[in-house]
């Protein structure tokens, strides 16, 4: 199982650390969800933006649009903070339907955890799109 697609091997919770993974054999992909200002499933652990990208606010106050501006590998260092190999590499906060189409490709399957009140509703919508990928 990948968490959060490797994390602490690159940008983690993005279509890079998920593709990567797959690559190396993941079976499974392990993910947390946060709901976007429009109701957009997104792959994100925390409810803000500030720890991973260049950006600031939560999730859930943000649009699919901006959110999809910010650089998901802006943060990212693997040498304590000397280099940021994954900035301006056009890394961004994927959606859930990006995983799952990415995970169709390899045939693996995904697991994700809603993680606030306010993805209650998307949490329908996200067992929706789930039952539908499964077959």
């Amino acid at each position: 199982m990948a968490h959060r697609g490797g994390e602490g091997r690159w940008p983690s919770n993005t279509l890079f650390a998920f593709e990567q993974a797959l690559k190396l054999g993941a079976d499974w992909l392990e993910m947390d969800i946060q709901c976007s200002a429009d109701g957009v499933l997104m792959v994100r652990h925390d409810p803000f933006v500030e720890s991973t990208t260049d950006g600031s606010g939560f999730i859930r106050d943000l649009s699919l649009a901006e959110l999809k501006k910010l650089d998901a590998g802006y943060t990212w260092t693997g040498d304590g903070g000397e280099t940021f190999p994954f900035r301006g590499q056009g890394i961004t906060i994927p959606t859930l339907e990006d995983v799952l189409q990415l995970s169709r490709m390899y045939r693996s399957t995904s697991t994700s955890s809603p993680k606030s009140r306010r993805s209650c509703t998307g949490s329908a919508r996200c067992c929706t799109i789930l039952a539908g990928w499964s077959r």
